[in-house]
């Protein structure tokens, strides 16, 4: 999703990446040391204080614990390159990882964007693979963006700093095995009514 000029200010936990070169796309046998610091993927409820029952904030950290247990979402790199029509694109590569006993059809999940502990961007990956992910191997996947679709502040920073940092944070979305079973955390109102709660203070503070 495109944000407007006035960058959004929150508080969020995420991995640093460091610029490197894209990964190719294919299944691998996951690596039990892997050296990369990584976390497991949040719920919309730690991304934001949202209202909640009870019994739904329950229901919905059983199928975060379910999720983190089955699939792991490691952002790898991220990197700005051109496309065929020559135009500036943002390349952000993900490792899922199938921890479980199931093969997985597909997987969502949601990328939290940071800069300078501004949130700069949200949106979200949908990966439905040609042949499920059998358990305890890997995929590399790459999801593009322009770089058009960030503040212009935010391009000048990309296009004059190509070391430039920044921190990715993931929203765990669902799961789809190939017997037909399914794991769902969040969906994609919910994210939305979340986003809201965390833009609704400076919204506030703007009407001021």
């Amino acid at each position: 999703m495109k944000l407007n000029k006035s960058i959004i200010s929150v508080a969020i936990l995420a991995t640093t990446l460091s610029l490197v070169a894209c990964h190719d796309d294919k299944t691998q046998t996951a690596s039990s040391n892997s050296t990369q610091p990584t976390k497991n993927a949040m719920s919309k409820v730690e991304m934001a204080n949202t209202p909640k029952t009870t019994s739904s904030v329950q229901q919905e950290k059983e199928a975060l614990t379910q999720f983190n247990k089955t699939v792991q979402i490691i952002p790898v790199s991220y990197i700005l390159s051109e496309n065929e029509e020559n135009k500036e694109i943002l390349s952000y590569n993900y490792n899922i990882v199938n921890k479980g006993q199931e093969n997985i059809k597909s997987v969502k999940w949601y990328s939290l964007v940071t800069f300078n502990k501004n949130l700069i961007d949200i949106f979200p990956i949908s990966v439905t693979l040609k042949k499920p992910l059998p358990p305890h191997s890997q995929i590399s996947v790459t999801f593009n963006k322009p770089l058009t679709s960030y503040p212009g502040v935010i391009q000048k920073e990309f296009l004059s700093n190509k070391k430039l940092q920044l921190n990715l944070t993931t929203v765990a979305g669902g799961i789809d095995f190939d017997n037909g079973k399914s794991i769902i955390v969040t969906t994609d109102q919910a994210v939305v009514a979340s986003f809201k709660n965390i833009t609704a203070p400076t919204e506030q503070q703007k009407a001021k």
